[in-house]
């Protein structure tokens, strides 16, 4: 709650529309996190959000994209790739 009272006062911040998508996702409030991902910017950590999105709703294809693009620079990202593959997507 307190990181959704942030973003509200804070609705171009970045940071915190990465941290209300994440929250968002957690909660299963999938159309919320969209919205907080459309003003994520474009840092490794927004793409790493938005692949973890592209997860939840089953899109493989863009997740894995996102996460290549984001591996060298988020270290979760090689471990989720490796597991995508394994699961043979």
């Amino acid at each position: 709650d307190i990181i959704m009272a942030i973003v509200a006062k804070t609705p171009e911040s970045a940071a915190a529309n990465i941290n209300a998508a994440n929250v968002a996702m957690r909660r299963g409030e999938l159309q919320r996190a969209e919205r907080h991902l459309a003003k994520a910017g474009t840092s490794a950590e927004a793409d790493y959000a938005r692949a973890l999105y592209s997860l939840h709703i089953g899109n493989y294809g863009e997740a894995k994209h996102l996460l290549k693009r984001v591996e060298s620079k988020i270290g979760r990202a090689a471990t989720l790739l490796e597991q995508l593959s394994k699961a043979g997507y």
